[in-house]
């Protein structure tokens, strides 16, 4: 009878787990596996104008290079280390709404070698830090994307974006 007690209790506790982590989503502003067999040749600062997504975030805009200001480049010495530390940001939570589909605002670009890319920004819609995160491939088109409010990541992503380029940026509080 005990063993019998302790495998229900063992099938119960399996089971909760389950249930407990499957509401749960992983967001990640960048991990190794975006592109797979490319790698990141460049990681700049930018600035990506497009004033029209603030008065409609939730829609998708096509990117437009002449949008896209480069204010730093990473030097290359430090995008490794600076790879390393992207990765951590992010983790677990319950689904989060999707407040933004297009870029706008301060954030990086990620460029691979096979000349997809990675945007990153963050702006302020309605006094709310939204982060938006782009994965485009080499003619521009959207292969993926996220924009949520998450004030712990983005406050990540800002102190790693002012720990490794000169230019600071401040994101309106």
């Amino acid at each position: 009878m005990l063993k019998h007690k302790n495998g229900l209790i063992l099938i119960f506790l399996v089971i909760f787990i389950i249930l407990l982590t499957a509401c749960d989503y992983y967001y990640d502003l960048y991990h190794e596996y975006i592109r797979e067999e490319t790698e990141v040749t460049s990681v700049e600062l930018i600035y990506y104008n497009n004033p029209t997504v603030k008065d409609n975030p939730l829609e998708i805009y096509p990117f437009d290079l002449e949008q896209l200001e480069i204010l730093e480049a990473l030097n290359i010495d430090k995008i490794d280390c600076f790879l390393i530390e992207i990765e951590n940001i992010g983790g677990f939570s319950s689904k989060l709404k999707e407040k933004l589909k297009s870029p706008n605002g301060d954030g990086i670009k990620l460029t691979y070698d096979d000349n997809g890319f990675t945007l990153i920004t963050v702006t302020v819609i309605n006094d709310i830090k939204i982060i938006f995160v782009g994965d485009y491939d080499a003619d521009e088109n959207i292969e993926g994307f996220y924009g949520i409010s998450w004030p712990e990541m983005i406050d990540d992503f800002k102190f790693l974006i002012n720990k490794y380029f000169i230019t600071q940026i401040e994101w309106e509080d």
